[in-house]
């Protein structure tokens, strides 16, 4: 089970990183097939790599 914790960290770590370097908000970026809207924002409260300014920009 532990292991795949550490996949899905590391899963959105890599699309919080995309997501940053994207100009769209959370819910734009979440259209996408790659993430959804709910489980994206989980998993950036829990990594703890919230930009708080584009965070909830829809």
């Amino acid at each position: 089970m532990e292991n795949i914790q550490i996949k899905n960290e590391h899963y959105y770590q890599q699309l919080h990183g995309q997501w940053k370097d994207s100009s769209l908000g959370v819910k734009a970026f979440c259209e996408q097939p790659s993430a959804q809207f709910a489980t994206f924002r989980y998993w950036v409260r829990k990594i703890g790599v919230i930009d708080k300014r584009r965070y909830w920009l829809y």
